[in-house]
């Protein structure tokens, strides 16, 4: 229990976006925008500003209009009354009564949601760049491929692509898993291929793997890919405590080194068919680890899966800040190593170590006999 509550803190830290993106967000969900292709034109057109104007063009087209009507009949109830016409005014307010009234609550929180939307924010712009490579995949596939990769090209790869992050594509072999494999035989070895390594200040900090959109859950091939892949999100995690080992130059570490790895965790993904589920690896006690679900999503593959769209940017936002949160707790991590190493004091004995020089002279040759 103690566990599950330190990851569901991890993930809802993490989870915390800025007020641009989150509300643009929040704004489209609640609106009634049901086509990604709409969105998605006004995206190419006029960016995000182009969306903002549909948002307050389709989902709040009384907001302005009914303080207008409002003003107006104020107005003319002003001037009868002014004019002591108190029959008219009466037939007037009766006539235009219901006109007489402010905007919803979901309207008013709708209008200052968009307000609030920076259009040059990068996570923001990162939620067209997804409309876009989601209405592509829509507009040239229909939402379906049976092919693996077509589906990284135009989903997995393009929401990964989150600001800030950097990832290697394609099959690449992981130095963690080759390192972690070299220290347990003496043999060459090659670490595991995956679809997705993520990088964070430098050092692998997850992964993500693509079954393929013909595979189910429960088969051969996704529990395969699901164990593979939590060993090397294990094997990442043993690197990051090789290289305190390192900096430190003790084994094993001291509590303040272990404590901070604790700290460390490792967020991975893997895509089966149309779903994808996103993990967090966490260190229980030494060689021991357990894994989290936080979140599990259905990928766009219709025109009108708005919902889908937004939800699974939020997604990988989150997926994004892990990372992060990765990269910083690593070098915490490293920075406790170091300081270990600059506090340690070598024994007595081996830091005044003497010796006794005996005095040693060359001899002298015999003389020769007479």
């Amino acid at each position: 229990e103690k566990l599950r509550s330190q990851a569901a803190t991890v993930v809802d830290m993490a989870s915390q976006l800025n007020e641009s993106s989150d509300s643009l967000l929040e704004a489209i969900v609640m609106s009634e925008i049901t086509s990604i292709c709409q969105l998605s034109e006004e995206y190419q057109a006029r960016g995000i500003t182009g969306v903002c104007q549909l948002l307050r063009k389709v989902v709040l087209p009384n907001v302005g209009s009914s303080w207008l009507s409002m003003q107006k009949t104020s107005r003319d109830l002003f001037d009868k009354i002014s004019e002591f016409n108190i029959t008219e005014a009466k037939k007037l307010q009766q006539h235009d009564e219901p006109k007489l009234f402010k905007p919803s609550s979901e309207h008013t929180a709708l209008w200052e949601m968009v307000k609030v939307v920076d259009a040059n924010d990068s996570d923001t712009s990162y939620f067209g760049e997804c409309m876009s490579a989601t209405a592509r995949w829509i507009r040239d596939y229909s939402g379906s491929s049976q092919s693996e990769r077509t589906v990284d090209m135009y989903i997995i790869g393009p929401f990964s692509k989150t600001p800030q992050v950097k990832y290697l594509y394609g099959e690449n072999r992981l130095e963690a898993d080759r390192s972690e494999k070299a220290g347990r035989s003496e043999s060459s070895r090659v670490g595991k291929a995956c679809d997705y390594i993520f990088l964070s200040h430098d050092r692998e900090s997850g992964i993500g793997e693509n079954s393929g959109p013909q595979c189910k859950d429960h088969v051969d091939k996704a529990t395969t890919d699901f164990v593979d892949v939590i060993k090397v999100a294990r094997s990442q995690h043993i690197a990051i405590g090789t290289a305190c080992i390192e900096a430190s130059g003790v084994s094993p570490l001291p509590v303040m080194v272990q404590n901070a790895l604790y700290e460390v965790s490792i967020p991975f993904f893997q895509v089966i068919g149309s779903r994808i589920r996103f993990y967090l690896l966490l260190n229980v006690d030494g060689d021991i680890f357990a894994f989290f679900e936080w979140a599990s999503e259905k990928l766009p593959i219709r025109e009108t899966d708005v919902d889908e769209l937004t939800c699974l940017c939020r997604r990988f936002l989150t997926h994004r800040n892990l990372l992060n949160h990765t990269g910083k707790m690593s070098e915490l991590a490293i920075k406790k190593a170091k300081r270990c190493r600059s506090m340690k004091t070598l024994p007595p004995a081996t830091m005044c170590q003497t010796s006794n020089l005996i005095l040693m002279q060359t001899p002298e040759k015999p003389k020769k006999r007479a």
